[in-house]
């Protein structure tokens, strides 16, 4: 177990599963596909291990809230990614999305083999943008690969891309 206290942490696990648990009485698997978000707020103890023999691969994301010392929360979420750009985390919380206590969103799409990238519609004209790739490669002009990331301006700077011969799996933050 280990303190957390005013930040956002949203993990994204993207192979095999970690066991959670924390002071919120929170305590569940997350597994591949899921997201799970924690506002620490006011302070909160939790821990994250792989309980299993199998390996596990997550990212996880630290953001600075927008405002100091709200109540901890914690929300944990499977996600759809096979119909283009899923909305993961949005400040404007709705049915289809996990809240957050900054003005930011998330996005992730995973991209067949040349698939090419039709943005987000839902994105406001003037925001930056930060695309980070998770696996596979992207051609944006050269190429991108696990890792790799691009920040850009929306909708000015937008560049053409395309998945390579094994897709894509990519994340987008579109920051205010």
């Amino acid at each position: 177990m280990h303190p957390h206290r005013d930040m956002e942490i949203i993990t994204i696990m993207v192979e095999g599963e970690l066991q959670h648990s924390d002071s919120m009485g929170n305590t569940e698997p997350l597994r591949l596909g899921e997201v799970q978000r924690m506002s620490a707020g006011t302070g909160l103890v939790h821990s994250e291990q792989n309980v299993s023999d199998s390996s596990c691969r997550f990212l996880q994301i630290w953001i600075v809230p927008e405002t100091k010392g709200s109540a901890p929360s914690y929300e944990q979420k499977l996600f759809d990614y096979s119909s283009g750009w899923t909305c993961i985390i949005d400040p404007n919380k709705n049915n289809d999305t996990m809240a957050i206590n900054q003005n930011i969103r998330l996005w992730r799409i995973q991209l067949v083999p040349q698939q090419k990238i039709d943005w987000p519609t839902r994105i406001d004209g003037g925001k930056k943008i930060w695309m980070q790739m998770i696996d596979g490669t992207l051609q944006i002009p050269s190429l991108f690969k696990k890792g790799d990331g691009i920040g850009f301006s929306y909708p000015e700077d937008l560049p053409q891309a395309e998945a390579g011969d094994q897709g894509a799996d990519v994340l987008l933050f579109e920051i205010n």
